[in-house]
């Protein structure tokens, strides 16, 4: 089975569906065979339990990794709580590299541009990986606020625009719906 050439997508933009974007796609791929790996940055399994259960039942076409400790967007944070935060994501990126040498379809590295913005993770250490990525690979970069270079490198991009959220009437996330 071959997927053809394979190219590099970004989902961004402050509306909701990026990461459903994602999903979508692997659970896609994975009805025609295909093996995806999808690493979550930033989001730990607490807070996605409801994709792991889900994709659980396609355990061997698709693969996650989520972020190995917890993080909470709204929480400032001091010195040494971003420091570990940008050890978690070094160590996320030497995983996704590791995984491009494997035999996957697919790789997505959801969130990675939100900890791109957030200096988490260098923009030049994404553009890399972006140069580096093998021809067998469609790669798939989520998040809000993708650099300008990120997305002149990307073959699609797709950006979610919000123009109504349930979040501005105070509408709390809903399991199932937003996780």
């Amino acid at each position: 089975m071959e997927l053809g050439k394979r190219l590099v997508q970004v989902y961004t933009g402050a509306g909701k569906g990026k990461t459903t974007a994602a999903l979508g796609q692997v659970i896609r791929a994975a009805g025609h065979g295909f093996k995806s790996y999808f690493f979550m940055f930033l989001k730990s399994e607490v807070s996605i339990m409801g994709e792991i259960i889900a994709l659980d039942k396609f355990q061997d076409l698709i693969k996650m990794e989520c972020f190995d400790i917890r993080y909470d967007i709204f929480k400032k944070k001091s010195r040494v709580e971003i420091e570990i935060i940008c050890a978690a994501c070094s160590r996320m990126m030497r995983k996704v590299r590791e995984k491009m040498k494997e035999d996957v379809d697919i790789i997505v590295l959801d969130e990675v541009n939100c900890a791109v913005n957030l200096g988490y993770i260098r923009e030049e250490e994404v553009i890399n990986l972006i140069k580096e990525k093998p021809k067998n690979i469609e790669l798939i970069l989520t998040g809000r606020n993708a650099t300008q270079e990120i997305i002149k490198m990307a073959d699609l991009v797709t950006e979610m625009l919000m123009i109504k959220h349930p979040y501005t009437n105070k509408v709390v996330a809903r399991k199932g719906i937003e996780y």
